[in-house]
C-alpha cells in the first residue's frame, strides 16, 4: 500500500522506537521479572513508544476505544494495552473477556471495565456485577468512564515536532480528530443507575488544574493533561472513599454497594489511563496507584464492550 509523507515519517519514528527496544533487550533491562513498576521505567517507556507508533506504516491513526488487543485496537491511542501491561508488570495474571459468564465470575478477582458507551450500565449488567462482588469481599470492579478521546491530543502532541512540510496535512488530521471526538461525545441526558450519577447536560470540557486526595500526593498537576467533560458522581447516601478530586468534584472514588461484599472503584474517564495519555509521567504515577489498589497476585480481567454494553 502506498504511504503518504506522514506515513513515512511515522514509520521512521516506529523504527527508532524498535531500535530502542532492541538496545534495552541487549542491555538486559527487557524484561527484569523481579523488579518493581518504578524500577522498570525503561521497559514501560519502550512499550509506550511502540504502542502509539506501531500503526505508523498505515494511513489512519488507530482510535478504537477500550481494547487491550485485536485489530484494529491493539495499538490504539484509546486502548488499554499499556495499563494491562502495568498490571502484568506488578505480578498479576491478566486476560481479556467480552462476555459476562459464570467462567469469568469464577476466574476473576478484579475486572477492569472501560466501556465504549456513554450510557449507564443496564440493570442486568449491574445485577451480574453485584452478584459477582457479593461472593468475595476482596473482589473489585474498576469502572473507567467513557468521556475521553485521545486522537486530538495525539495530533496536538506530534504537530510541534513534525517536519514543516507536513504542517498543513497534520492540522487537517487534527481538525478531523476533533470533529470525530465531538460526534462521539453526543451523550445522553443526565441519568442515574444504582452505582452512580452520570452528568452530561451542560457540562463544559476543561483541563484539570488542581488535584487533592490521597492519590494527589507527589503529582505535579501542571504536568498532567487530565480533562473532564461529563461527570460520574456518587449516589447520595453511599459511603464513599475519594482517592482523587479536583475542588469538590471526585475524579476517582471507591465504595462498597450495600448488597455486595466487594468494592467498585470509579474513574471519571480515561484521560490519564489510556495508551496515549500514559506517555505522560505524572499519569503513569497515577496508574501505578490504581494498580496498587488491587493488592498482589490477583487474576485481572479486562472487560471489553461496545455501545450496547457487555454480553450476558
Amino acid at each position: 500500500m502506498k504511504r503518504s509523507a506522514i506515513g513515512d515519517w511515522r514509520l521512521a519514528i516506529f523504527r527508532r522506537a524498535a531500535s530502542f527496544c532492541g538496545r534495552l533487550r541487549e542491555s538486559g533491562h527487557f524484561p527484569i521479572r523481579k523488579s518493581t513498576i518504578a524500577n522498570r521505567k525503561s521497559l514501560l517507556l519502550a512499550f509506550l513508544l511502540l504502542a502509539v507508533t506501531l500503526s505508523g506504516c498505515e494511513e489512519e491513526l488507530d482510535t478504537v476505544y477500550g481494547r487491550r488487543g485485536g485489530s484494529p485496537g491493539a495499538q490504539s491511542v484509546n486502548g488499554t494495552a499499556v495499563l494491562a501491561r502495568m498490571f502484568e508488570t506488578a505480578g498479576h495474571r491478566v486476560f481479556v473477556r467480552t462476555t459476562l459468564t459464570p467462567t469469568l465470575a469464577k476466574g476473576a478477582d478484579v475486572i477492569v471495565w472501560c466501556p465504549d458507551s456513554f450510557e449507564a450500565p443496564s440493570g442486568k449488567v449491574i445485577a451480574w456485577f453485584d452478584q459477582w462482588l457479593s461472593a468475595d469481599p476482596n473482589r473489585m470492579l474498576i469502572y473507567i468512564g467513557r468521556d475521553h478521546e485521545s486522537g486530538p491530543n495525539y495530533w496536538q502532541a506530534v504537530i510541534p515536532n513534525a517536519p514543516a512540510n507536513l504542517s498543513a496535512e497534520l492540522n487537517e488530521r487534527l481538525a478531523g480528530a476533533i470533529t470525530e471526538a465531538t460526534l462521539r461525545r453526543k451523550s445522553p441526558n443526565d441519568e442515574n443507575c444504582e452505582w452512580f450519577k452520570l452528568t452530561y447536560t451542560g457540562a463544559k470540557r476543561h483541563a484539570i488544574t488542581k488535584l487533592s486526595g490521597p492519590w494527589a500526593q507527589g503529582i505535579d498537576v501542571k504536568k498532567t493533561a487530565i480533562e473532564v467533560n461529563g461527570r460520574i458522581e456518587p449516589i447520595a447516601g453511599n459511603s464513599v472513599k475519594t482517592l482523587l478530586r479536583t475542588g469538590s468534584e471526585p475524579l476517582v472514588w471507591q465504595y462498597t454497594p450495600s448488597n455486595s461484599g466487594g468494592s467498585i472503584l470509579v474513574v471519571t474517564n480515561g484521560s490519564f489511563l489510556l495508551n496515549f495519555p500514559l506517555l505522560n509521567h505524572e499519569h503513569r504515577k497515577l496508574a501505578v496507584r490504581l494498580v496498587g489498589e488491587v493488592g498482589s497476585g490477583r487474576k485481572v480481567a479486562f472487560l471489553e464492550s461496545g455501545a450496547d454494553g457487555p454480553r450476558l
